[in-house]
């Protein structure tokens, strides 16, 4: 499960991705940072995403290689709120209240 969340890091480009706060047109104030820490395979890399949401299509002033990588960004937050999809088939019981 962890090589599998590394590996989507690498895909996700955390490893090169530079701080990512230009908005362009948006007018988003007061909206939270996402912050990426990698640190493997020889990197240690901590990025800043400001606003990571989905803002729709590319706004005027966005730059379209910082909406691809804010778009890459966003599917891996996504994909990291299922512990499911990153663990092996039975490594986690059954839900109990």
């Amino acid at each position: 499960g962890v090589d599998a969340i590394v590996d989507a890091a690498f895909e996700a480009h955390v490893d090169s991705v530079s701080d990512l706060t230009e908005m362009g047109s948006v007018g988003i104030t007061d909206a939270p940072e996402t912050v990426f820490t990698l640190r493997a395979r020889g990197v240690d890399r901590t990025v800043r995403v400001y606003a990571l949401m989905d803002i729709g299509p590319r706004p005027p002033g966005m730059s379209d290689a910082e909406y691809a990588a804010r778009r890459s960004l966003l599917d891996l937050v996504e994909a990291l709120g299922s512990l499911e999809t990153w663990l092996p088939e039975g490594s986690l019981s059954e839900a109990r209240t």
